[in-house]
C-alpha cells in the first residue's frame, strides 16, 4: 500500500464499518478489513471494481461476510441504520467529496466521521465543511510521488475548519504549509496581472 492509503487505513476507528467511497481498487477497504466490523465498498463504475471483484475470491467466508460491494455513485449510497460509521471519500475532486457529502449527510454528520483526502488542493473543501458546521479533528499531509496529499479527518464535533492547511507537527507538515502559500501567492499575482 502506499503512505497515503496507509495514514488513511490508520485513521479508521476500530470495530465500525466504514465505507469505501469510490473505491476503485478497494485498496483502503481491505486494509482495514482487519480492524472494522464491516466494510462497503462503493464505485460507480463496474470496470474499476474489476480488481476488488478478482480479490474477493481469495478472501475466506468470515471476510466476505462482512463485506458489501455496490456499483453506485456514491451520492446514491443509502446509509441509513448505520448510526456511527466512517466514510473514506479519496482519490476524487473536491467538487465530487461536497456533493457525496451534500447527498449523504444533509442534517448532519451525527456519530459519523469523514476521512477526506481530495485530489486537489482542499480550500474550496475547507469552505464548504466549514459552511456546514462540521468540525476538524485532525488533518495530515503525505507525499507520494513528489506531490502533496492532504488528508482530513472530520466529525460533527471538533476545532473550526480552517481554509488553509495549519498543522505544523513535522518537518513534512512544514513544507507544505511553505509550498501552499507560496502556490496560492502565485495564483493570486496572475489573477492581479489578468485585470
Amino acid at each position: 500500500m502506499s503512505t497515503r492509503i496507509d495514514k488513511i487505513v490508520s485513521l479508521i476507528r476500530p470495530g465500525h464499518t466504514v465505507f469505501d467511497m469510490c473505491c476503485d481498487h478497494g485498496l483502503i477497504g481491505f486494509g482495514a478489513l482487519s480492524k472494522v466490523k464491516e466494510v462497503v465498498f462503493v464505485d460507480q463504475s463496474a470496470k474499476a471494481l474489476a480488481p476488488l471483484n478478482e480479490h474477493l475470491k481469495s478472501l475466506d467466508r468470515a471476510d466476505l461476510e462482512r463485506i458489501k460491494v455496490f456499483v453506485s455513485a456514491g451520492e446514491l449510497v443509502s446509509i441509513a441504520g448505520y448510526e456511527s460509521s466512517d466514510f473514506v471519500i479519496a482519490g476524487v475532486g473536491v467538487t465530487t467529496v461536497a456533493s457525496i457529502i451534500a447527498s449523504l449527510f444533509p442534517e448532519g454528520l451525527s456519530h459519523h466521521r469523514l476521512i477526506l483526502s481530495p485530489q486537489q488542493d482542499s480550500q474550496p473543501l475547507r469552505w464548504y465543511l466549514n459552511d456546514r458546521g462540521f468540525g476538524l479533528v485532525d488533518e495530515y499531509v503525505v507525499k507520494e510521488r513528489g506531490r502533496f496529499r492532504e488528508i482530513l479527518v472530520v466529525e460533527a464535533q471538533g476545532s473550526r475548519i480552517a481554509d488553509t492547511f495549519m498543522s505544523e507537527r513535522d518537518e513534512l507538515c512544514r513544507e507544505f504549509k511553505a509550498w501552499l502559500l507560496e502556490c496560492r501567492t502565485f495564483i493570486a499575482q496572475k489573477k492581479l496581472e489578468k485585470t
